[in-house]
Protein backbone atom coordinates (compact mmCIF):
# COMPACT_ATOMS: atom_id res chain seq x y z
CA UNK A 1 0.00 0.00 0.00
CA UNK A 2 1.30 3.23 -1.11
CA UNK A 3 2.03 5.40 1.98
CA UNK A 4 0.01 8.95 2.19
CA UNK A 5 2.27 12.17 1.41
CA UNK A 6 3.64 13.40 4.48
CA UNK A 7 2.61 16.77 5.78
CA UNK A 8 2.87 19.97 4.64
CA UNK A 9 4.19 22.78 7.54
CA UNK A 10 2.77 26.37 7.43
CA UNK A 11 4.95 28.50 9.73
CA UNK A 12 4.25 32.00 10.72
CA UNK A 13 7.08 34.00 11.69
CA UNK A 14 6.24 36.79 14.21
CA UNK A 15 8.20 38.69 17.11
CA UNK A 16 6.62 38.57 20.98
CA UNK A 17 4.74 41.80 20.86
CA UNK A 18 7.62 43.71 23.14
CA UNK A 19 6.66 47.59 23.06
CA UNK A 20 9.66 49.80 21.43
CA UNK A 21 11.06 46.34 19.33
CA UNK A 22 7.91 45.60 17.12
CA UNK A 23 6.20 47.81 14.04
CA UNK A 24 8.62 50.63 14.66
CA UNK A 25 8.49 52.30 11.53
CA UNK A 26 4.44 52.90 12.27
CA UNK A 27 5.06 56.42 14.31
CA UNK A 28 2.82 54.67 17.40
CA UNK A 29 3.98 54.76 20.61
CA UNK A 30 5.79 51.46 21.76
CA UNK A 31 2.56 49.86 23.66
CA UNK A 32 0.31 51.07 20.52
CA UNK A 33 2.51 49.40 18.18
CA UNK A 34 2.72 46.09 20.10
CA UNK A 35 -1.12 45.33 20.17
CA UNK A 36 -0.97 46.22 17.09
CA UNK A 37 1.37 43.94 16.15
CA UNK A 38 -0.28 41.04 18.25
CA UNK A 39 -3.50 41.78 16.43
CA UNK A 40 -1.50 41.35 12.89
CA UNK A 41 -0.49 37.65 14.34
CA UNK A 42 -3.81 36.96 15.10
CA UNK A 43 -5.69 38.16 12.08
CA UNK A 44 -2.57 36.41 10.00
CA UNK A 45 -2.80 33.04 11.89
CA UNK A 46 -6.51 33.32 11.43
CA UNK A 47 -6.61 33.22 7.58
CA UNK A 48 -4.19 30.12 7.38
CA UNK A 49 -7.05 28.10 8.86
CA UNK A 50 -8.31 25.39 6.36
CA UNK A 51 -5.20 25.24 4.66
CA UNK A 52 -3.68 21.88 3.46
CA UNK A 53 -0.69 21.98 6.32
CA UNK A 54 -0.29 21.45 9.79
CA UNK A 55 0.58 25.34 11.06
CA UNK A 56 3.38 26.95 13.29
CA UNK A 57 4.14 29.83 14.91
CA UNK A 58 7.71 30.68 14.93
CA UNK A 59 8.64 33.30 17.50
CA UNK A 60 11.79 35.49 17.49
CA UNK A 61 12.64 36.99 20.85
CA UNK A 62 10.82 35.42 23.20
CA UNK A 63 8.78 32.56 22.10
CA UNK A 64 6.88 31.76 26.12
CA UNK A 65 5.20 35.15 25.16
CA UNK A 66 2.03 34.62 27.02
CA UNK A 67 -0.03 36.09 24.49
CA UNK A 68 1.42 34.65 21.52
CA UNK A 69 1.25 31.02 23.46
CA UNK A 70 -2.17 31.66 23.76
CA UNK A 71 -3.06 32.65 19.84
CA UNK A 72 -1.48 29.03 19.23
CA UNK A 73 -2.66 27.65 21.52
CA UNK A 74 -6.63 29.41 20.07
CA UNK A 75 -5.34 28.83 17.03
CA UNK A 76 -4.09 24.86 17.21
CA UNK A 77 -0.76 25.61 16.17
CA UNK A 78 2.52 24.45 17.45
CA UNK A 79 4.72 27.37 18.86
CA UNK A 80 8.91 27.27 18.15
CA UNK A 81 11.72 29.39 18.75
CA UNK A 82 13.12 30.98 15.51
CA UNK A 83 17.02 30.71 15.48
CA UNK A 84 19.88 32.43 13.71
CA UNK A 85 21.38 35.94 14.19
CA UNK A 86 19.63 37.11 11.06
CA UNK A 87 16.11 37.06 9.03
CA UNK A 88 18.14 34.65 6.28
CA UNK A 89 19.43 32.12 9.40
CA UNK A 90 16.34 32.29 10.86
CA UNK A 91 14.47 31.40 7.09
CA UNK A 92 16.92 28.38 6.68
CA UNK A 93 16.65 26.74 10.21
CA UNK A 94 12.74 27.12 10.33
CA UNK A 95 12.60 25.40 6.72
CA UNK A 96 15.13 22.81 6.96
CA UNK A 97 14.05 21.84 10.98
CA UNK A 98 10.56 21.52 9.76
CA UNK A 99 11.52 19.36 6.67
CA UNK A 100 14.03 17.37 9.05
CA UNK A 101 10.90 16.58 11.37
CA UNK A 102 8.76 15.02 8.74
CA UNK A 103 7.09 17.71 6.54
CA UNK A 104 7.45 17.41 2.77
CA UNK A 105 7.10 20.89 2.23
CA UNK A 106 7.35 24.37 4.57
CA UNK A 107 5.93 27.41 3.49
CA UNK A 108 7.11 30.39 5.49
CA UNK A 109 5.16 33.86 6.18
CA UNK A 110 5.05 36.98 7.70
CA UNK A 111 2.54 37.83 10.65
CA UNK A 112 2.33 41.49 8.91
CA UNK A 113 -0.03 40.51 6.08
CA UNK A 114 -2.97 39.53 7.11
CA UNK A 115 -5.00 40.92 4.22
CA UNK A 116 -2.79 38.26 2.21
CA UNK A 117 -5.22 36.51 -0.04
CA UNK A 118 -5.45 32.52 1.48
CA UNK A 119 -5.59 31.23 -2.10
CA UNK A 120 -2.44 32.42 -3.05
CA UNK A 121 -0.86 30.28 0.20
CA UNK A 122 -2.74 27.42 -1.25
CA UNK A 123 -0.97 28.12 -4.66
CA UNK A 124 2.16 27.88 -2.84
CA UNK A 125 1.84 24.91 -0.71
CA UNK A 126 0.25 22.65 -4.45
CA UNK A 127 2.99 24.55 -6.35
CA UNK A 128 6.24 22.74 -4.63
CA UNK A 129 4.82 19.29 -6.14
CA UNK A 130 6.62 20.64 -8.70
CA UNK A 131 9.57 22.68 -8.02
CA UNK A 132 11.86 23.14 -5.38
CA UNK A 133 11.24 26.70 -4.40
CA UNK A 134 8.27 29.38 -4.15
CA UNK A 135 8.19 33.08 -3.73
CA UNK A 136 5.67 35.29 -2.95
CA UNK A 137 6.64 39.04 -4.65
CA UNK A 138 6.26 42.07 -2.08
CA UNK A 139 5.84 45.06 -3.61
CA UNK A 140 8.68 46.88 -1.44
CA UNK A 141 11.30 44.28 -3.56
CA UNK A 142 11.39 41.57 -1.11
CA UNK A 143 9.03 39.04 -0.55
CA UNK A 144 6.07 37.83 1.82
CA UNK A 145 6.20 34.22 1.05
CA UNK A 146 8.93 31.62 0.85
CA UNK A 147 8.41 27.81 0.67
CA UNK A 148 10.92 24.60 -0.27
CA UNK A 149 10.71 21.11 -0.70
CA UNK A 150 14.13 20.68 -0.01
CA UNK A 151 16.87 22.94 1.97
CA UNK A 152 18.01 25.57 0.24
CA UNK A 153 20.80 27.53 2.13
CA UNK A 154 22.27 29.11 -0.32
CA UNK A 155 18.95 31.26 -0.80
CA UNK A 156 19.39 33.13 2.08
CA UNK A 157 23.24 33.39 2.22
CA UNK A 158 24.64 37.25 1.83
CA UNK A 159 21.14 38.87 0.71
CA UNK A 160 20.75 42.36 1.28
CA UNK A 161 17.78 42.10 3.56
CA UNK A 162 15.53 45.11 4.22
CA UNK A 163 16.46 46.60 0.58
CA UNK A 164 14.45 46.38 -2.23
CA UNK A 165 17.15 43.92 -3.97
CA UNK A 166 15.90 41.36 -1.70
CA UNK A 167 14.05 39.11 -4.60
CA UNK A 168 16.40 39.57 -7.55
CA UNK A 169 19.06 38.44 -5.12
CA UNK A 170 17.29 35.85 -4.10
CA UNK A 171 16.05 34.45 -7.34
CA UNK A 172 19.95 34.50 -8.56
CA UNK A 173 21.02 32.78 -6.05
CA UNK A 174 18.28 30.11 -6.66
CA UNK A 175 19.98 29.67 -10.37
CA UNK A 176 23.23 29.32 -9.21
CA UNK A 177 22.27 26.56 -6.99
CA UNK A 178 20.34 24.47 -9.76
CA UNK A 179 17.28 25.03 -8.64
CA UNK A 180 13.49 25.19 -10.25
CA UNK A 181 11.03 27.22 -8.93
CA UNK A 182 7.65 29.51 -9.03
CA UNK A 183 6.14 32.96 -8.27
CA UNK A 184 3.08 33.30 -6.65
CA UNK A 185 0.67 36.45 -6.58
CA UNK A 186 2.16 39.60 -4.90
CA UNK A 187 1.33 41.03 -1.50
CA UNK A 188 2.37 44.05 0.35
CA UNK A 189 3.51 44.27 4.16
CA UNK A 190 2.34 46.48 7.27
CA UNK A 191 5.23 48.37 7.49
CA UNK A 192 5.14 52.16 7.37
CA UNK A 193 2.53 54.63 8.16
CA UNK A 194 1.35 54.65 4.16
CA UNK A 195 1.31 50.66 5.21
CA UNK A 196 -1.32 51.45 8.03
CA UNK A 197 -3.50 53.30 5.96
CA UNK A 198 -3.68 51.59 2.92
CA UNK A 199 -5.15 48.38 5.64
CA UNK A 200 -7.38 50.65 7.52
CA UNK A 201 -8.73 51.70 3.60
CA UNK A 202 -9.43 48.26 2.79
CA UNK A 203 -10.93 46.95 7.23
CA UNK A 204 -12.91 50.07 6.39
CA UNK A 205 -14.46 48.03 3.89
CA UNK A 206 -14.19 44.52 5.26
CA UNK A 207 -13.68 44.76 8.92
CA UNK A 208 -13.98 40.75 8.93
CA UNK A 209 -11.27 40.58 6.66
CA UNK A 210 -8.94 41.15 9.92
CA UNK A 211 -11.02 41.63 12.73
CA UNK A 212 -8.40 41.70 15.20
CA UNK A 213 -6.36 44.50 13.61
CA UNK A 214 -9.68 46.44 13.05
CA UNK A 215 -10.87 46.17 16.37
CA UNK A 216 -6.84 47.57 17.40
CA UNK A 217 -7.23 50.64 14.87
CA UNK A 218 -10.43 51.45 16.17
CA UNK A 219 -8.45 51.06 19.52
CA UNK A 220 -6.09 53.21 18.62
CA UNK A 221 -8.53 56.11 16.65
CA UNK A 222 -6.51 55.17 13.21
CA UNK A 223 -10.41 54.16 11.54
Amino acid sequence: MQKPPAPALLCVFARAPEPGRVKTRLGLDGHAAAALHLALCDDTCRLTRGLAARRQLAVASDATDRSLVALAEREGMDVMAQRGEDLGERLHAAIDEGLRDGADRVVVIGSDAPHAPPALIAEALAALDKVDCVLGPAEDGGYWLVGARRPLPTLFAGIAWGTDAVLAQSLERLAAAGASWRLVGGCWDVDTPADLARLARLLVDDPAGAPATYAALAELGIL
